[in-house]
């Protein structure tokens, strides 16, 4: 295996947008505090997901997840502090090798989550805790739509930050109420 290659990393993202219903969203903005969403649905693995710079894709997340059409976006600055970046070739060889060692040790169907999870307690194991992970999100290449004939950009792709160290959420407001 390949040597764990997240270190601290001092940037801060400024502009990091959170969807979600508007009662949460107040709820979250006079407590000062995100709750930790544990689910396999989550690709990126256990942690409170964020739109890099995209207060649209928030808004389309929180409608998607509002139970009465009433939704909230928080804006925050994120430290991405230890952050294993998918954009990264080495971290991305990493997370491949580690998928490989695990494949035939388990029976487990291995998904991006079991193994970022995986990668993060063996992390937190070796003092080397993970504060933040950082990938690009297609949410279906296939289906979506080039942005115009001949580009090589889809629509529908959004930067995401994960964020599993609480403390590195350094601030937060409310800065949408509507739908």
């Amino acid at each position: 295996m390949i040597k764990f290659p997240v270190k601290y990393f001092n940037k801060i993202v400024p502009d990091a947008f959170h969807g979600t219903e508007l009662e949460t969203a107040r709820k979250i903005r006079n407590d000062k505090k995100f709750i930790i969403n544990l689910s396999e649905q989550n690709y990126l693995g256990d942690g409170v997901y964020f739109y890099e710079a995209s207060l649209e894709h928030a808004k389309i997340w929180g409608r998607r997840k509002s139970k009465n059409g009433k939704i909230g976006v928080i804006r925050s600055a994120i430290n991405l502090g230890r952050c294993l970046d998918l954009h990264n070739k080495d971290h991305l060889n990493f997370l491949r090798e580690t998928a490989n060692g695990l494949s035939g040790r388990t029976k487990k169907v291995l998904t991006d989550t079991f193994v970022i999870n995986f990668v993060a307690q063996l992390a937190d194991n070796s003092g080397n805790k993970i504060d933040t992970i950082r990938a690009t999100h297609a949410r279906n290449i296939r289906l979506s739509a080039k942005i115009f004939r001949g580009s090589r950009f889809y629509y529908d792709i959004a930067l995401m930050i994960c964020v599993r160290n609480l403390k590195n959420i350094i601030t937060c407001s409310l800065i949408y109420k509507g739908d």
